[in-house]
């Protein structure tokens, strides 16, 4: 089981340092994010990393994701625990932290989302690549594909119901 415990205090005595939370509320889209709301979204991704993600780092380290081939069809077996890990992850809405509201995101600053991800790969890199496949598709689709391919898929890849991979 992993020790690993952000350190959030650090990490918003440096945004505060920074002013982030001012320099964000002088962008139109944000003009809600406050300090308040800035350390409210770091402790529960604090919680959640530390209570989910960082105690499934040794299995996936030891045992590691297996390959087999079922009906001439690749199958990929993750460790115990990273399926129902995942499935929390997006459920609490995490994957669509940054993504537009438009697209099922809640539209927060792509910051906060580089905050949590730095967390999330401190604790267990393994299970971060799953989630971390998300961005690149989002990104992708939102800026460069059709109007019909928005419609049939982006929702899911904001929300995260849907990754890039099988878990």
């Amino acid at each position: 089981m992993s020790s690993y415990q952000p350190e959030m205090d650090d990490t918003l005595f440096l945004l505060r340092a920074l002013q982030a939370p001012q320099q964000l509320q002088a962008l139109a889209p944000y003009t809600d994010v406050d300090d308040d709301l800035v350390q409210q979204v770091l402790t529960e991704a604090t919680k959640f990393v530390t209570e989910v993600v960082a105690p499934l780092s040794r299995d996936g380290d030891e045992i590691g994701c297996h390959h087999a081939l079922n009906d001439g069809f690749g199958h990929v077996t993750t460790p115990p625990g990273f399926k129902a890990a995942y499935q929390a992850f997006w459920q609490a809405g995490w994957p669509g932290l940054s993504a537009a509201p438009e697209h099922g995101g809640q539209g927060l600053p792509v910051l906060l989302e580089a905050v949590l991800y730095e967390m999330l790969s401190a604790a267990n890199h393994g299970w971060t690549m799953a989630p971390g496949l998300l961005h690149g598709a989002y990104e992708c689709l939102a800026h460069h594909g059709s109007d019909e391919l928005k419609a049939r898929y982006l929702s899911k890849i904001a929300s995260g119901e849907w990754t890039g991979r099988r878990l």
